[in-house]
């Protein structure tokens, strides 16, 4: 093969490019133009303290003009003053690095007419009434600007820099200027004034200190603003602050002591904070607050001045106070009071928001607005007015002085407390006592009736007239007054305008009731207790519904006249003899048209503390000056007593007509009896007495079936035909007018009758399931059955084992029913063993093997219950050897089974028979195969053997039977021939003869001469028919890696030969006999 070298790269270098890039040079020219008047200098001060006027202070020395620029910068600290000059500069900086210099203006006015400033260590002055800084230059304040008295003017700017302090501490003015702070401004005292459009702005992060009570004034024209977005805050005083000019707040606004008032109006989406003791007060113009403002602190934000407005909107924190004194006020639909407390104590808080409010102080004023005021905390009312169409009281109402309820609706879920003042409705206002809330009343008050439609006082809850003021005095109710719930008078007298009761209760407890020129109007519910009730002489007490007098008896007096319609119910209760003492009694007196008692409808009369009256007594329970009409219905313990009413032209009463009869000697309880036994019983004559005398009738009720009475004989008999206990009733009935009952009740019992079941003996194979129980029956009555009388199953005690057997056989569930007892003459169950057969498993093996019998599994078992196992049974083969041992000839042999054992079956409970199985020994394969063989044609065949393979135990062919032969297929050509075995035997082998192979091959082959044929060379030798042959070639004849020549020849005759081409150099050929 010839191999071909990869060829090698060689790795190629480039030499790097070089470039010259030329340089240029540019050269920038920088023009510097300066400007300058034609006399503009920098002055700088050089002169120590001193006074400004003076030129050798200055360098250059002379002094500053209009044009110049002025520093005051030089280290050190000094002052220089101007005095009773009024120069103007340029520009002027103050300050150098160290020491503090000070410019302070003295009698005289500075104009600025550049952009000016005071650095960190300088400081300006203004400390006289004529000092005035002016000019339309902007000046900054680095350091310190101490203003004690003068003005500020110009078109120019103040900035007092995030760094900067001002403090102003007499009478400073600023005059159509802008004062910008983002920093600190302080001022201490005096008064301090915005005129002529003045601005103050108070910046982000900048801080505004009131330190005293002063006052923040405003002149001339256009109005002058304060725009805070930072802190503005008063910090100290005893009375307070008032800043007139117009104020805006998008910052804070901080009221840490006294009052801080902003009587310019303003908008102020920002933050009013006031601390404990401490007002923020709206006392002039028009504020607003808007969505985004925030009120905060436990101080006060308070609306004052009577021309003052507030809309407001926004969130007031928890804690937080908004007073209106004067003015108005409006919570706007986005303002959100839910923790604040609002004090109406002058002027007008209109309440338009949905959100409630925790606490709500009326005093004066008024509380309007047009949605729904709902309290969370306390209500107090203590003057003033509340026109809001709904209020809320969910906290508590407490009403402590006089005011008015105007045209809205005023609710009281909890409790209300009305301790003084008067209680004015007016315009249809309406005030609710809901259901489950408590008014009262602790003194002799007033609610009078103002202007307008009548006002409505519903009371769904209670209503408690607890104190009064005097003695004998009045709380007075002129609203039209109703009561579904309930009313309670404990002293003094509550007294009606207009009034119903559709429902509830009225209770005299202490105290009397009464109406002014109306009727008292129970229509519904009940009036209950003693005491007096009141109306005009012409006006009724109508009972519609129940009136009882008493708590619970006395005397009900009622002044005017009473009418009892058709619904009504008067309850009159006795307890004894004595009128308004021990029973009711109503009384009705009056002069004029007064005192008449009108009666329709019902009288429910009842006895009380065990109260028996005797026959014949009778009882006045009512009293008029004038009675007509009569009770359509009368209702009293009809069965407890006999009572007959009367009536004459000025009183109704009751009396007794007859006495029930009573049990003297209560009836004992008979000895039972027995169902289906005759029964006989007599009760005793002296069971009952008749107060009377009245002769008694005898019946009964509850008797048992079967048995009957008699009353004549007082007599009872018959065989029962029910079983039980039964509770009896025996009614005597006396002839009186009307007739009256008495009744006893004794216990009857019937016993069950006894019922003898005998178990009848049962048997069954172990493993089966039980047979029925059955049992005969003896004492049935009547025409009972077992069927009719028997319910449930006999069962037997627990056990499945033959060992266990017998087992008893119990009553189990077998009842009868009430009419008798179960008598068991019990028996036994017995089980038998159930039969099982155990058959070993027919198995087999081979000669020479051996086979291990499994108890555990070589077997079959019919006949187990309960899907029970066997853990094993003992097997053994027959046969010496046995059947299993590897010497066992081939053959069958019997498997015999016994001794079943373990698993979960119990061979107490079986009758176990076992059957045997087969073991079959199976012939050995044994193979016999004949050898290979080799010849040379022509010569004799040589001697044939076999090979054994399979033998067992060591066995050879000696074991074997017969006699060995061979069959050889025919023919001497060259190639294979079978040779097959046969004739051995044996009893223990299946023998397999298999066929071996007879080869005859060629004799080595004699080359003949070669010989030319043209190009070719012809090798040829001496062959065998179909004898197959390879030609090699070497150009050495002694070489060892001789090559093929292509092509083997299979020869047809005995000379073969083969065709090479002719080449070059020499070769020699040999030829090879191939199998």
């Amino acid at each position: 093969m010839k191999t071909v070298l990869p060829t090698r790269l060689r790795a190629v270098n480039s030499r790097p490019l070089k470039l010259n890039i030329p340089k240029w040079r540019m050269t920038a020219m920088a023009l510097l133009l300066a400007v300058t008047g034609a006399n503009a200098a920098d002055l700088v001060w050089v002169g120590g303290t001193g006074l400004w006027d003076a030129p050798a202070n200055w360098s250059p020395a002379q002094l500053p003009t209009a044009a110049d620029n002025v520093f005051i910068t030089n280290n050190g600290t000094y002052t220089v003053t101007i005095d009773r000059v009024d120069p103007t500069v340029g520009s002027i900086t103050i300050g150098g690095a160290t020491g503090t210099q000070t410019l302070f203006l003295d009698r005289a006015t500075l104009t600025l007419n550049g952009a000016s400033v005071i650095n960190t260590h300088g400081e300006l002055q203004l400390s006289v009434t004529t000092s005035v800084l002016a000019g339309a230059g902007n000046l900054t304040v680095n350091g310190t600007f101490t203003w004690t008295r003068g003005e500020m003017t110009g078109a120019g700017v103040t900035t007092i820099s995030s760094g900067g302090v001002m403090t102003i501490g007499g009478n400073a003015d600023l005059v159509g200027r802008t004062l910008n702070n983002s920093g600190t401004i302080n001022w201490n005292a005096g008064a301090f004034a915005l005129d002529s459009g003045a601005v103050l702005n108070n910046l982000t992060g900048a801080t505004f200190n009131v330190n005293f009570d002063g006052n923040l004034a405003m002149g001339g024209s256009p109005v002058s603003v304060i725009n805070n977005a930072g802190l503005f805050r008063k910090t100290a005083g005893i009375t307070r602050t008032d800043v007139d000019p117009q104020f805006n707040n998008t910052g804070t606004v901080l009221a840490q002591a006294a009052t801080l008032s902003l009587n310019g109006g303003g908008t102020h989406p920002g933050i009013f904070s006031n601390s404990a003791g401490a007002t923020a007060n709206f006392g002039g113009g028009s504020h607003v607050l808007t969505s985004a403002s925030f009120i905060t602190g436990s101080g006060t934000l308070a609306v004052s001045g009577n021309a003052t407005t507030l809309s407001a909107s926004g969130n007031f924190d928890l804690g937080v106070t908004l007073n209106v004194t004067a003015g108005s006020a409006t919570l706007t639909s986005s303002a959100n009071v839910t923790f604040a407390t609002l004090s109406v104590t002058g002027g007008t808080l209109n309440f338009n928001t949905a959100t409630p409010v925790a606490v709500v102080n009326v005093s004066a004023g008024t509380l309007g607005g047009t949605s729904p005021v709902s309290v969370t905390g306390p209500l107090t009312l203590s003057g003033g007015a509340i026109s809001n169409p709904l209020v809320t009281a969910n906290g508590g109402l407490n009403i402590t002085g006089g005011f008015t309820l105007d045209g809205g609706k005023l609710i009281n879920p909890t409790t209300a407390i009305w301790s003084a003042g008067n209680f004015t409705g007016a315009n249809g206002a309406v005030f609710s006592n809901l259901l489950g809330a408590t008014f009262i009343t602790t003194f002799d008050g007033n609610a009078p009736s103002g202007g307008g439609a009548t006002p409505l006082f519903v009371n769904a809850g209670l209503l408690q007239k607890t104190n009064g003021t005097a003695a004998l005095g009045t709380t007075s109710i002129d609203f039209t007054f109703i009561n579904t719930g309930t009313v309670e008078v404990r002293t003094n007298t509550l007294r009606y305008n207009i009034n119903q009761q559709t429902a509830g209760l009225t209770l005299l407890n202490g105290g009397n009731l009464a109406a002014q020129a109306q009727p008292l109007q129970i229509l519904g519910g009940s009036l209950v207790g003693a005491g007096l009730l009141s109306v005009a002489n012409v006006q009724n007490v109508i009972n519609a519904s129940v009136i009882s007098p008493g708590s619970p008896l006395g005397r009900l007096d009622i002044n005017g006249n009473y009418q009892q319609t058709a619904s009504g119910i008067l309850n009159i209760e006795l307890g004894g003899y004595s009128a308004g003492n021990n029973f009711d009694l109503v009384a009705v007196t009056g002069g004029g048209a007064g005192g008449a008692a009108t009666l329709t409808g019902t009288l429910n009369l009842t006895f009380t503390n065990g109260f028996s009256p005797t026959n014949g007594a009778a009882f006045t329970f009512l009293t008029a000056l004038n009675r007509s009409g009569a009770f359509l219905n009368f209702n009293y313990p009809s069965n407890d007593i006999g009572l007959e009413i009367s009536y004459d032209l000025t009183s109704a009463r009751v009396t007794v007509l007859n006495l029930k009869p009573v049990v003297a000697n209560p009836i004992v309880d008979p000895t039972a009896g027995t169902y289906g036994t005759v029964f006989n019983f007599q009760f005793p004559a002296n069971t009952f007495t008749d107060p009377d005398n009245n002769p008694l009738t005898y019946s009964v009720s509850g008797l048992p079936p079967g048995v009957t009475f008699v009353g004549s004989t007082r007599t009872f008999s018959g065989t029962p035909t029910q079983a039980g206990v039964f509770p009896v009733t025996v009614k005597a009935t006396d002839n009186g007018i009307p007739s009256l009952t008495a009744t006893n009740t004794f216990t009857l019992t019937v016993n069950p009758a006894t019922l003898t079941v005998t178990a009848q003996p049962q048997t069954k194979a172990y493993g089966a399931t039980d047979p029925v129980l059955t049992f005969t029956v003896d004492g049935l009555q009547f025409s009972d059955t077992a069927a009719t009388v028997l319910t449930g199953l006999l069962a037997r005690t627990s056990g499945e084992t033959v060992a266990g057997s017998p087992y008893a056989i119990t009553q189990g569930t077998l009842a009868a029913n009430g009419d008798y007892t179960v008598n068991l003459t019990g028996n036994d169950l017995t089980i038998s063993p159930r039969a099982l057969t155990i058959t070993a498993n027919d198995k087999s093996k081979t000669y020479g093997s051996t086979l291990t019998l499994n108890g555990a599994t070589d077997f079959i078992a019919a006949g187990l219950q309960n899907s029970e196992t066997i853990g094993s049974v003992t097997l053994t083969a027959s046969g010496s050897p046995t059947g299993t041992a590897i010497t066992a000839a081939a053959g069958s042999y019997t498997i015999t089974p016994s001794a079943a054992t373990g698993g979960t079956f119990n061979a107490a409970n079986y009758s176990i028979t076992y059957a045997p199985g087969t073991l079959t020994v199976n012939q050995a394969p044994l193979s016999v195969t004949a050898d290979a063989k080799n010849k040379v044609f022509a010569a004799a065949d040589p001697v044939f053997t076999v090979s054994y393979s399979d033998f067992v135990n060591g066995e050879t062919s000696a074991v074997l039977g017969g006699t060995l032969a061979f069959t050889r297929a025919p023919g001497e050509g060259v190639g294979s021939h079978l040779i097959t075995p046969s004739g051995l035997t044996s009893g223990n082998y299946n023998i397999t003869f298999n066929p071996g192979t007879l080869t005859i091959t060629a004799p080595a082959p004699l080359m003949l001469p070669l010989t030319l044929a043209g190009t070719n060379v012809v090798i040829s030798w001496n062959a065998i028919s179909n004898g197959v042959y390879r030609i090699q070639y070497h150009s050495a004849l002694n070489a060892t890696n001789w090559t093929n020549l292509a092509g083997d020849i299979t020869a047809t005759n005995s000379i073969a030969s083969k065709t090479d081409l002719r080449t070059a150099t020499n070769r020699f050929y040999r030829v090879q006999v191939l199998p």
